[in-house]
């Protein structure tokens, strides 16, 4: 599609939709690789014997910041963990629903939007659009992750959502329509004028609810924890207190928020790979065939300690893990 397809309708001023809707076809096949060259390991899932997705997948440069538009009509496209460890891109992504809807999954939070709805995703976090085969086009802003946090401070997290009709919103939407139609690649102080108005979103958001932020201050904690544990559990080197640091919290702190699991970081972390190994194990049990090396699937899960392994693996499942070689556990 031509750079033309991004000129913004007149309506774009008034909330309507920044961009014409796409409506080219194209062969599913096609559309991971073009979204992956796009936006990074996102992964698309089609409906039940789709074969052709309706829409289109394109990329400009506008205001330093390179913006994409996605439309298709695909079951869901989602991102997991393993996909955030194979992708060495990092941003944030200021998604602005621009036709149709979508069923939004950020870690725990579950967020209908609809046309017009903003939507901030974290790509260091499992995340999931459904559309259920409806026509959907978003129009997504990519925004180097590392940039954000040093501007933004080490709280903003993905799941922000700026509803349509928000003054704010309007006024976000306003600036990207100019910096799409202004056709420059460098238009530095429209990006400083977007990011500045995202700037209000956050601090309003704050104020609007201190209360309630104070209060659910452990559970964003807990939350952003064990995003990053499932993510990272693999690493033989990982830790406690390397989690700590990587949420910028306290570990007396951090301590604390697991309380409410009952464990603490470092017992979440070993249960963790724990699970890991015994779901590789019954996985290869069902499959049937030669049993998988006790030692590789131990390391692969984390563990740098062979007899270590075995010994937390029987405390936990009350069997050793080559009993698994006979069949899955069923307790």
């Amino acid at each position: 599609m031509s750079a033309s397809s991004f000129a913004p309708l007149s309506s774009s001023m008034t909330g309507g939709p920044l961009t014409p809707l796409m409506r080219a076809e194209m062969p599913f096949e096609l559309v991971g690789p073009r979204l992956q060259a796009v936006c990074g390991n996102f992964t698309p899932v089609p409906m039940p014997r789709q074969q052709t997705v309706s829409g289109g997948i394109e990329v400009r440069r506008a205001g330093g910041v390179d913006v994409a538009l996605i439309g298709q009509n695909l079951q869901r496209v989602h991102r997991d963990a393993q996909a955030i460890r194979r992708d060495d891109r990092e941003h944030f992504f200021l998604v602005f629903q621009d036709h149709g809807g979508a069923l939004m999954c950020h870690g725990a939070q579950q967020i209908a939007v609809q046309a017009g709805d903003i939507v901030l995703i974290d790509s260091a976090r499992p995340s999931e659009f459904v559309y259920d085969g409806a026509s959907s086009q978003q129009v997504s802003v990519h925004l180097p992750r590392a940039d954000m946090l040093a501007r933004f401070g080490p709280t903003l997290q993905g799941g922000v959502c700026v509803r349509r009709g928000d003054a704010l919103g309007f006024a976000m939407r306003a600036i990207l329509a100019r910096m799409l139609d202004s056709g420059q690649s460098d238009d530095d102080h429209l990006v400083e004028a977007f990011l500045g108005v995202f700037g209000s979103v956050l601090v309003e958001r704050a104020r609007q609810a201190p209360a309630l932020l104070s209060r659910n201050a452990g559970e964003g904690v807990l939350r952003r924890a064990m995003d990053h544990v499932a993510l990272q559990f693999h690493d033989p080197a990982f830790h406690a207190g390397e989690l700590a640091r990587h949420l910028g919290v306290s570990p007396r702190l951090l301590q604390r928020a697991f309380e409410a699991l009952g464990v603490s970081p470092s017992r979440h972390i070993l249960d963790t790979r724990l699970a890991a190994a015994r779901a590789a194990l019954d996985a290869a049990a069902r499959r049937g065939g030669p049993a998988p090396a006790i030692a590789e699937v131990a390391y692969d899960c984390g563990f740098n300690d062979l007899s270590f392994f075995y010994r937390e693996f029987r405390k936990r499942y009350g069997v050793p893990p080559g009993r698994l070689a006979l069949g899955p556990l069923t307790h």
